[in-house]
């Protein structure tokens, strides 16, 4: 992961995103951002499984995979910092700020609240959550839907 594209990318995601995110969530500069930062996501999620793999815990920080799994600490696209990340109890929580350079947190609630309040079909991301990287539902989490 390149880090010279990442003031480009912080750059880029203020100036499509700052008045509006969700207009720029449709424009083809936010869906490029969006790809990119799904791309890191990716790329940093395959080598915490690696990780996991050949030591059978994930890491407590990203900073463990340098330099047998990444070369550099991944970056998130949309604000130039570090993506975030924990683990715990054997899973981990690994996510962008998303389009509106904004931390939620990592929530993925917000995106259901944004569909409800915004009558919205079909599966797609509100314009204001996190990017975060698919993990199993904890017990409990799928009881409660």
């Amino acid at each position: 992961m390149p880090t010279n594209s990442t003031s480009t990318g912080f750059l880029l995601t203020h100036q499509i995103g700052s008045k509006s995110p969700s207009l720029a969530a449709g424009t083809l500069l936010g869906r490029a951002a969006m790809c990119e930062s799904k791309r890191r996501l990716l790329v940093t999620a395959f080598a915490l499984e690696r990780y996991r793999l050949q030591s059978g815990v994930y890491p407590q920080s990203l900073t463990a995979l340098q330099p047998n799994f990444l070369t550099e600490q991944p970056v998130d696209f949309m604000d130039g910092k570090p993506l975030h990340y924990s683990a715990t109890n054997g899973y981990f929580l690994l996510y962008s700020v998303g389009l509106d350079c904004e931390d939620q947190g990592g929530d993925m609630t917000r995106i259901k609240h944004w569909h409800q309040e915004n009558g919205a079909k079909g599966y797609s991301r509100g314009p204001e959550t996190d990017l975060v990287w698919p993990r199993p539902a904890l017990p409990g989490e799928a009881e409660a839907e």
